[in-house]
């Protein structure tokens, strides 16, 4: 007790003494510098200012106050040898700065800061103890190879390389769990695993020295055994180079040494991509650490670890998290999203889900809220039209108040529906009360040793079934409206397809996602907008709707076709009509036109400017475009035109469904449908065999057609190669068009030319006169379709712009084409509707 005070009382003088000293020392007269003085500390001054700051940072005191300077000093041999005289150690007064700074410096959440590593980094353990860190499951045998390595007498220091979001921080993390359940060998127990945060660690290490400093304690308090500590480097990478600036040493050769010793233990974790660039580019750095690979999780393991954090995001959330929706987030993910890895994007997508569903059950209902901005927008469009007095703007204002009316049924239909929801949960909600009400009785029946009664049983056991019956209605209640229905506090399967859906540009309702009867009426639909050519139609349908069931290489392409035959028969026409009947969008048609791709050169404009060209930063024309919409129909037009080099990433594509872009990227192709068009084998198409198929016998058409065939197979093997046919799903050889055919393409026409002048409110009409006359008139073999439509387009609709720019055709108008036998002519009638 005697020397503890004595020790107290001569340190106090000391302070006294030193403190005194600064007092003189800033008290001395100011002597005026030119611009040409230096002023430089010693090296035993900046070694006293580096501990002082150190002191400082370790326990997060604002500023380097004297009692710094005074730790600092203690290292010095001078200081140590005046104290000597005075029988007092540097260690011992070491020892009473820092209990003060204990006593008096704390961290922000008011606990004294300890270790000076802590300022730059998180403590998983403490996240553990919190609860913020779960069990990780799917993960045991990585955990177990990372023991393993911490446990070596030397090269003791692991690296996870893996994709990224394959879940190798979730690694460390399921370490520091286990080690705090002391789910670990006794050599680990007690151990702390600290996570660097790099950015911290590296600010304000702008000057010389500093940041060798801060390394050079992290060091020095890692190899501290009593410590226990294990360093987490995530983006290990970034040690190299890291403080080299100003002629500094870099992070990685101040480990070096401590590593290859064995003396620390560090775990990194860095992206194969960044492994391959930084560490295995520095051999020396490489060899000091145990490479430990981390694979992306299987779907199975991936549905474990979802399920493991149902809990915590059902809690989160405040709702209920079905299996089935679980199991759609990783299989949706799996399928669709190809550039990035599990579990991360299943994970991703899921919390997006419960997302959605949290505001849609807090907030306003997302069919209500959109239907009452549309009301508010109409009104508002009415309020402005109503004084316009103008044929078309009194149109507009009609449509705009039917419009209104439609919206406002709607809205009244959408509040009743919300109103029988909302009783639904409240009825769901009252039996699960009364539920866990009975569960808790019988609970505390069982505790006390007595049977529960069998009225209490009965009563649980009825309430059970009323809740399922009510998860039953829910159930249809959402197959039946998807991500519009109201008031669900559960999450199904049809939620996590919507945001899939809406997050990835698809268009909602695409066929892809849309039931088995969707899928049956795809020949049907295409039917209608392409005329003539069923039995390419009906193969190419069949081929999309077995891709659509899952029963096609999910990694291959969707479908991939060449279609075969003359011009103007509807190659690119049906590859259009694909495009609007999956996707609802003509958007996700990327077209691709092979004219173009002649030279070997061209084919950086599919993937890209290689490193060091002009246009090395811009995507590829193709990659690009499949990178923004990875659900698109991709249409190579003119295929034989294409130079031979890029039929080898033609050959890619729809061998391996992916090619990689000139920034490396790996372009998923999926969920495309490929389709290549060409001419080729144009000339055996023989007028006297074809063109007069109106009239000529079934049988020997097709006979004819089956040979004709097996020549342009037979061509396609002979100009392109064996294993690009070979990797074809279907040749389709279209036949040339009937004047029957083109019958039913001109009157599609004309329905589509009345659709364009629906807002001027005029209606088109023909007879089946006029369109013989159009066809006789227009009608050529060799060319197909195509003089027929410009014959319409220069001919027809040229007589109408002209006289609706005379005033002859205004709004509000029909008109009837018909041909007159007398003038061998067409005839435009105009009438008032």
């Amino acid at each position: 007790m005697y020397v503890r005070t004595y020790v107290t009382h001569i340190t106090n003088i000391y302070l006294f003494m030193l403190y005194g000293f600064f007092f003189l020392f800033f008290s001395l007269p100011i002597q005026p510098l030119d611009n040409k003085t230096k002023i430089s500390h010693s090296e035993e001054t900046n070694e006293v200012l580096a501990e002082a700051e150190i002191q400082s940072d370790k326990y997060r005191s604002k500023k380097v106050d004297v009692e710094h300077l005074l730790y600092g000093l203690m290292n010095d041999d001078l200081v140590n040898e005046i104290l000597s005289g005075l029988y007092i150690t540097g260690d011992e007064i070491k020892d009473i700065l820092q209990k003060k700074f204990k006593k008096t410096k704390t961290d922000k959440d008011g606990k004294v800061g300890t270790l000076y590593i802590e300022q730059f980094g998180s403590n998983l353990n403490e996240k553990v103890r919190k609860g913020k860190i779960q069990e990780i499951y799917g993960r045991d045998e990585e955990i177990r190879a990372v023991i393993e390595s911490l446990l070596r007498y030397n090269k003791n220091s692991p690296v996870l390389v893996g994709h990224p979001g394959v879940g190798k921080t979730a690694i460390v993390e399921g370490l520091a769990y286990r080690i705090e359940k002391k789910d670990v060998p006794k050599e680990l127990q007690g151990y702390t695993i600290i996570s660097l945060n790099f950015r911290k660690f590296t600010s304000g290490t702008s000057y010389r020295g500093e940041f060798e400093t801060r390394m050079k304690n992290i060091i020095k308090e890692l190899k501290n055994k009593k410590n226990k500590i294990i360093l987490f480097v995530d983006e290990i990478h970034l040690l190299l180079g890291a403080g080299k600036a100003e002629g500094g040493v870099d992070a990685a050769n101040l480990l070096k040494p401590v590593l290859s010793r064995g003396e620390i233990k560090l775990i990194g974790a860095t992206t194969i991509t960044e492994y391959r660039k930084f560490i295995e580019s520095c051999s020396a750095f490489e060899r000091r650490f145990e490479k430990v690979l981390v694979e992306a999780p299987s779907l199975e393991t991936t549905i474990k670890i979802l399920r493991s954090l149902k809990s915590k995001y059902e809690q989160f959330y405040g709702i209920n998290i079905t299996d089935k929706a679980l199991v759609a987030a990783v299989k949706i993910s799996d399928r669709f999203i190809k550039d990035r890895y599990l579990p991360d994007k299943a994970i991703d997508l899921l919390n997006k889900a419960c997302s959605f569903l949290q505001v849609q059950l807090s907030g306003k209902p997302r069919i209500i809220d959109i239907t009452e901005r549309d009301i508010e927008r109409l009104y508002n469009e009415i309020v402005t039209l109503e004084s316009e007095m103008d044929k078309v703007s009194k149109r507009k204002y009609n449509n705009l108040v039917k419009e209104f009316n439609e919206k406002k049924k709607a809205l009244i239909q959408y509040y009743e529906e919300y109103s029988i929801s909302a009783a639904r949960l409240n009825r769901k909600k009252e039996i699960k009360k009364k539920m866990d009400e009975q569960a808790e009785l019988i609970k505390n029946y069982i505790y006390a040793n007595q049977l529960p009664p069998e009225e209490l049983k009965e009563n649980l056991k009825q309430m059970q079934d009323d809740f399922n019956n009510i998860n039953k209605e829910t159930l249809a209640y959402v197959e039946e409206k998807s991500h519009n229905a109201m008031n669900v506090d559960s999450l199904y399967q049809e939620h996590v397809s919507y945001i899939y859906l809406r997050d990835s540009g698809m268009p909602l309702g695409s066929l892809s996602f849309e039931s088995s009867k969707g899928a049956l009426k795809l020949y049907n639909n295409l039917s209608k907008s392409i005329i003539g050519n069923e039995d390419v139609i009906k193969s190419l349908s069949d081929a999309i709707v077995k891709a659509i069931t899952g029963m096609k290489d999910p990694e291959r392409p969707i479908g991939t076709f060449l279609f075969l035959g003359p011009t103007g028969v509807g190659k690119t026409e049906l590859a259009k009509a694909l495009a609007m009947e999956l996707f609802n969008s003509k958007d996700n048609l990327i077209r691709v036109n092979m004219s173009e791709f002649t030279e070997a050169h061209s084919v950086s404009k599919i993937t890209g400017s290689p490193p060091g060209y002009v246009g090395f930063t811009d995507s590829g024309q193709l990659t690009g475009a499949v990178r923004e919409r990875p659900h698109s129909v991709v249409l190579f037009d003119e295929l034989e035109k294409a130079h031979a080099d890029v039929f080898k990433v033609l050959l890619q594509i729809l061998g391996d469904g992916y090619i990689n872009d000139n920034h490396r990227r790996n372009i998923d192709f999926s969920n495309t449908i490929i389709i290549m068009t060409s001419n080729l084998g144009q000339e055996l198409f023989k007028k006297e065999l074809f063109y007069d198929a109106d009239n000529t016998d079934i049988i020997q058409h097709k006979r004819i057609m089956d040979d004709l065939r097996i020549q342009l197979i037979n061509k396609c093997k002979k100009v392109f190669k064996r294993e690009f046919v070979n990797r074809i799903d279907k040749i389709a050889v279209f036949e040339p068009l009937t004047k029957k055919n083109l019958h039913e393409i001109v009157k599609l026409r004309f329905q589509k030319l009345e659709k364009r002048l629906e807002e001027k409110n005029i209606r088109v009409s023909v007879s089946d006169e006029a369109i013989d006359y159009i066809i006789e008139q227009s009608y050529d073999p060799e060319l197909g379709a195509r003089p027929t439509l410009i014959f319409i387009e220069s001919v027809v609709m040229t007589k109408f712009a002209i006289m609706y720019l005379k005033k002859e055709l205004t709004d509000d108008m029909s008109i009837f084409v018909d041909y007159d036998p007398e003038i061998n002519n067409l005839v435009i009638n105009l009438s008032t509707t």
